[in-house]
């Protein structure tokens, strides 16, 4: 990893660089990426890997379709974290909202 150009991400609140956790064997790992690239957001961190400036630290469903597409390639599959999901937290009056219902459906549509 260290022979490549990595895409960092600065955390928002305290301006640090993300560490990229892997898992290497049953051990988890953390590693701070260098590289010449660094934004504030994956998406910008998955624009700039498509672009081919280097590699990003993504998740999964974000990147799902240029895996697919073959646009992107995951470099290390074996070392991949996993993480019990993502989560919505809203009031309990919020959940008949029609944005918010539709905002869910469409949300778990695309994380499948």
């Amino acid at each position: 990893m260290h022979q490549h150009n990595c895409i960092g991400m600065r955390i928002g609140g305290s301006g640090a660089v993300l560490e990229w956790e892997l898992i290497v064997g049953d051990k988890s790992v953390s590693v701070k990426p260098s590289g010449t690239a660094l934004v504030t957001d994956g998406t910008h961190a998955l624009s700039l890997a498509l672009a081919g400036v280097g590699i990003a630290y993504v998740n999964e469903p974000a990147a799902r379709r240029y895996l697919r597409e073959g646009a992107l390639e995951w470099l290390l599959p074996q070392t991949a974290a996993e993480h019990g999901g993502l989560y919505l937290y809203y009031p309990r009056r919020a959940s008949l909202a029609p944005k918010l219902r539709a905002f869910i459906d469409v949300a778990k549509k695309m994380l499948k």
